[in-house]
């Protein structure tokens, strides 16, 4: 079994009991989902851990239970901001094995994952031989809170390509070709503001945080919004606000061939709102 690493980081608890409080807690503190406007397929979602991103984590996938119930939920993450990245790190997926979580473990849609590796040739994670990343990892416990029974495929894009963004797509012919019912989520944290990121062009301060909300992280949102994954990618290369914008990019595509054809905002957020601080960071929901 794939270990929780990150919970054991103080990432998110570690217990279930623990995590069950706190998932009670997200969800006193969440408005209800949208009645209109997505179709429940899809999802962005942020990861920086639940004491920063897990309420709004929380409140994405709670609408996600909208529709049909799903076999598999297909998860597209890893860091792709250049200042967040290490070089030589390639495109993954997980195809065998089963991934822990503090509500119990998720298996892994190894069917899924043998036909998508067969046509995408990505690098394989094994239960032993994976790296170390958070991006996925804090999605998992809320998954099998909401989907009990479902199984996982974890993908790791951080080629910002077009031969990587139709991993989307084979994703979807793939479950198409054996009756799988799928959900999708892409999870990516947005501007990594201050001097501790190396980026601070609109200085300190309450201009920086106003800068942040309503210019640069509203560019990717709008982006993420009208589905462009190509923008999406030269966006984040130029103004740092999507630090996984491969994995955002190719969800789109995935979404794109199921026809679904618009996003939703459902929230937005910084940590500065929750501690402020000369460093801080952008997170948003959005359905589809």
């Amino acid at each position: 079994m794939r270990p929780a690493d990150f919970a054991y980081q103080g990432w998110y608890p570690y217990t279930k009991q623990d995590c069950l409080q706190h998932i009670t807690q997200f969800k006193e503190q969440t408005d209800p989902c949208p009645e209109k406007g997505y179709a429940g397929i899809g999802g962005i979602v942020p990861h920086a851990g639940w004491f920063f991103s897990g309420r709004l984590a929380y409140h994405v996938l709670s609408c996600l239970t909208k529709g049909k119930k799903p076999d598999t939920i297909i998860i597209f993450g890893k860091h792709t901001n250049p200042s967040l990245t290490q070089s030589g790190r390639e495109n993954s997926i997980m195809i065998n094995g089963t991934w822990e979580t503090p509500l119990g473990p998720l298996s892994v849609d190894s069917k899924l994952g043998n036909l998508i590796q067969n046509e995408s040739h990505l690098s394989i994670e094994t239960e032993e031989e994976y790296e170390f990343d958070n991006t996925i990892e804090v999605q998992l416990p809320f998954i099998k809170y909401f989907f009990p029974e479902v199984q996982i495929l974890p993908i790791g894009v951080v080629a910002p390509s077009e031969e990587s963004f139709l991993i989307g797509s084979v994703a979807v012919n793939a479950a198409k070709s054996i009756g799988r019912e799928i959900k999708l989520l892409a999870t990516t944290d947005m501007t990594h503001y201050g001097p501790g990121y190396g980026f601070s062009p609109q200085g300190m301060g309450e201009k920086a945080v106003n800068w942040v909300e309503t210019v640069n992280d509203k560019k990717m949102i709008d982006l993420f919004l009208a589905m462009d994954p190509k923008r999406i990618v030269r966006e984040a290369l130029q103004n740092r606000n999507c630090c996984c914008s491969a994995a955002v990019a190719t969800m789109i595509t995935a979404l794109k061939a199921l026809n679904v054809s618009q996003g939703l905002k459902l929230e937005y957020y910084t940590s500065y709102s929750i501690r402020p601080n000369a460093d801080f960071v952008g997170y948003a929901g959005v359905l589809y």
